[in-house]
Order: C-alpha cells, then sequence, then structure tokens
C-alpha cells in the first residue's frame, strides 16, 4: 500500500468512480488502519489510496463512514482538507468524515453537507452506526483488558471483608453505647479540627467591657464516617464483589465468549459500566475503612483527650488507647469498649 499511496501524491483533477476502486471489497478496518497510518506522516488525507477527487459520492450507493478526522492546517499552508460535495476548502477542523462507497471509493464530507446532500436521514444513520461501533470496539478493548483483572480485586475484597465487619460493629456499637458523647463530638466539630465555646470580654470605646462568645479550637480530629450517622462499608464491598464476580471468567475462551455474548446482546456500555462500578466500589470500601481507622489512632484519641480536658470542654468523657483496645467512658453513661483484631493491620492495595 505504501508505494501506491506515495504514487498517489499528484492528486488528480478529476476522478473516474465509474469501475471498481482499490478499496472494493476490503475490510472497513484495513481501511480505517491504513487510513490513520497515512495520516501520521502526511498532513494531506486526500492523497490518501483511493481518495475520489471532485466528484460527489452517488446517492445510489451505500456507504458508510470510515473514520472521523481533522485536518493539520499548519501544515497544509493553511489549506483545509476539500469537501467532495460543495468542493469548499474551508472544512474540518475537527469532524471530517472519511466514507466508502460499496465500489471501493473514498470520500471527503462535511457533516452538514452530507446531512442536506443524503435525503432521508441517511447520512445521519451512517454516521450513528459508526458511533456505535466505535463504541463498541473501545468497549471491547476496555474489557479484554480489564476482565482478567477481577481475580485481583476480588482477593482484595476478601481480605477487606473482615475489617469491614469490625469497621461496622464498632460504628453500632459507639453510637448505641455512647450516645452522649456522639452527639457532644459532632456539635463541637468544625472544619478545621474540634473546638470549644469560649468567652472574651471586649472593650467598648466608652470604657465598658461585654463578653463575646466566640469559637476556639483546642484540637485536630480525623475520622468523621466513625460517628456520622450510617455505615454500610460491608453492603458496598459485597454489592462491587457481586459485580464483579459475576464477569469473572475462567481462562482465555471463557473471555472470549463472554465478550462474544456482550456483542450479541448489545450490552457493552452495561458490561464497562458494571465493572467500573464494581471496581469503585471495592475503592470506596477500603477509602471508607481507612477514614474510620483515622478515627481509632492514637494520635486522635490523644486530641479527644484534649479536647475533653479543655476548661470550656465537656470534662465528662474517658479514653482508653491500649493496643488495640479503645474505650471511650460517658461518667454516668454509656460505655464503648473494643478489641481491633483486623483494623490496624496493613490494608492490601488495588490493582494498577
Amino acid at each position: 500500500m505504501a508505494n501506491e499511496n506515495a504514487a498517489n501524491d499528484n492528486v488528480p483533477v478529476a476522478t473516474d468512480i465509474s469501475g471498481d476502486g482499490p478499496w472494493k471489497d476490503a475490510p472497513r478496518d484495513q481501511v480505517q488502519r491504513e487510513f490513520k497510518a497515512f495520516r501520521e506522516n502526511n498532513p494531506f488525507p486526500e492523497r490518501f489510496l483511493g481518495v475520489a477527487h471532485h466528484v460527489k459520492p452517488p446517492r445510489d450507493r451505500a456507504c458508510e463512514v470510515i473514520d472521523v478526522f481533522s485536518v493539520r492546517v499548519k501544515e497544509r499552508d493553511d489549506q483545509l482538507a476539500p469537501c467532495n460535495i460543495c468542493h469548499n476548502q474551508s472544512k474540518w477542523f475537527s469532524d471530517g468524515r472519511l466514507i466508502q462507497d460499496d465500489h471501493g471509493w473514498l470520500y471527503f464530507v462535511g457533516p452538514d453537507c452530507a446531512h442536506d446532500y443524503f435525503s432521508g436521514g441517511v447520512f445521519t444513520l451512517w454516521d450513528r452506526t459508526y458511533r456505535q461501533r466505535q463504541s463498541a470496539e473501545q468497549a471491547t478493548n476496555y474489557l479484554l483488558q480489564k476482565i482478567p483483572t477481577i481475580p485481583s480485586y476480588l482477593e482484595v475484597a476478601a481480605a477487606l471483608l473482615p475489617i469491614a465487619h469490625e469497621v461496622q460493629e464498632a460504628h453500632r456499637q459507639l453510637r448505641n453505647e455512647c450516645p452522649v458523647f456522639v452527639r457532644t463530638l459532632r456539635a463541637a466539630l468544625k472544619e478545621d479540627g474540634l473546638a470549644v465555646d469560649d468567652v472574651q470580654m471586649v472593650n467598648r470605646a466608652n470604657g465598658t467591657t461585654y463578653p463575646r462568645r466566640f469559637s476556639r479550637r483546642v484540637a485536630s480530629f480525623n475520622g468523621r464516617p466513625a460517628i456520622g450517622p450510617t455505615c454500610d462499608v460491608v453492603g458496598i464491598l459485597e454489592g462491587g464483589t457481586t459485580l464483579l464476580s459475576a464477569m469473572q471468567c475462567a481462562n482465555d475462551d471463557e473471555l472470549i465468549e463472554r465478550l462474544a455474548a456482550v456483542e450479541t446482546d448489545g450490552k457493552f456500555a452495561r458490561a464497562r459500566h458494571d465493572f467500573d462500578l464494581g471496581v469503585q466500589r471495592i475503592a470506596k470500601a477500603r477509602d471508607d475503612i481507612i477514614r474510620h481507622r483515622t478515627f481509632y489512632v492514637e494520635n486522635n484519641f490523644r486530641s479527644l483527650a484534649t479536647w475533653n480536658a479543655d476548661k470550656d470542654g465537656p470534662n465528662r468523657f474517658e479514653f482508653e488507647c491500649r493496643g488495640t483496645r479503645r474505650s471511650i467512658h460517658e461518667r454516668g453513661g454509656g460505655r464503648f469498649w473494643m478489641t481491633f483484631d483486623k483494623l490496624f493491620q496493613p490494608l492490601p492495595e488495588l490493582p494498577v
């Protein structure tokens, strides 16, 4: 093809399309692939083999869109690719169409011209078919790359599941056993940490003073989800596992069969959505575990003790942080106590 393309550099004034063109019976994928390769090193797409010049595509021939492309204007001395319909040079900054007829000839058309030239919405159908085909090919390539990674994601999910159960149980116990602590702590939360209400005496111009209330930050804080109203990290993780397990393939043959079935049913978009959603849920569950864990780390418990013991703090809670054991006691009220077997262990990394 390279020599024939080079020979086509002398662009003819007109092209006789009455006979078969050089791409007669050629697979569309081959035409598209060679056209893209040609354009990588040549800013003049009209010099590609088989492109008809100064000839409109016959309305009585079956055509299809082969590619959508732009031209590199600066490499063409500001001359844009000509349209086979209107022959106008001012075309295609970004959306020219290469179409092929059933005789093997190629044409460049602008979408506006093509919509007007081919009546009855014919070009709209060709264009939609091309875009659907491109989307399906992209989805196929995406799934071919991603489905083999499912076992790795499921291994991560299996390792996270017991930790997720610990997190969810800790959340349940904390809210049930220490409701006063949770309400008090949530009221003290500010964007930059834990604060208490304080009073400052302000001097007036006449020499008198008055009290001004303000919020005073006393400590940093991490782990807001641990005292949030809900926690469903187990459900999120299991939801992701269910989606990916349904797409898992035992071997390459099963993978090819699954992709063929998806293509037959026209459900590429749904398959890609399910994979992405499954991965997102596993990733979210992992992130939620990390955010819950930061509430129980030693530094955060020190911050809680600092806030509680401040002169304007609640001064009604006791905190214990020993090894993997955490305890919060409301004086005259409830007590949260839990030893974490899994939470502080290193978390598995998600596949890259």
